[in-house]
């Protein structure tokens, strides 16, 4: 049986690929999956930190406020254009999220949480990458600290 902490992080990464056809989109890549010229849109959910749970008595349970991240890749184009792209996906992000807090009911509440933006340069002169994480807090609560 899955623990809720994964349940929520599932939920989270089929809310995403509902919100963004198109692009890579995976979930704590480990190499397995590359970004490259042919992707323009590449999206690594990761799994981020659940926090210290509160903790409610009689009976015992924990509630956590975890904070997932998504990093966000956007190749090709212009700056501008780039920019412009990164704007679109993650306002469908938290559209998508904002539709339906509750994941599905797979959690108790969600909210998307400041994006943290970069433009970075590609060796060898090759297009820039409009780079972003953008965290998701996830409130669900579980019957141990396992999660």
């Amino acid at each position: 049986m899955a623990s809720n902490r994964e349940i929520a992080l599932q939920a989270l990464l089929a809310t995403i690929r509902a919100a963004v056809p198109s692009g890579t989109i995976v979930r704590r890549n480990d190499g397995g999956a590359s970004y490259s010229a042919a992707t323009a849109v590449y999206l690594d959910i990761m799994d981020g930190d659940p926090g210290d749970p509160d903790i409610g008595l009689s009976p015992e349970r924990y509630f956590w406020r975890h904070e997932a991240e998504i990093y966000i890749g956007i190749e090709g184009n212009t700056g501008p254009v780039r920019a412009s792209e990164r704007d679109t996906l993650i306002m469908a992000i938290d559209a998508a999220i904002n539709a339906d807090t509750t994941l599905g009911n797979k959690v108790q509440d969600s909210e998307v949480g400041t994006p943290r933006v970069a433009d970075l340069a590609r060796a060898e002169g090759g297009p820039g990458i409009a780079a972003t994480v953008l965290p998701v807090i996830l409130e669900y609560e579980s019957a141990t600290r396992a999660g």
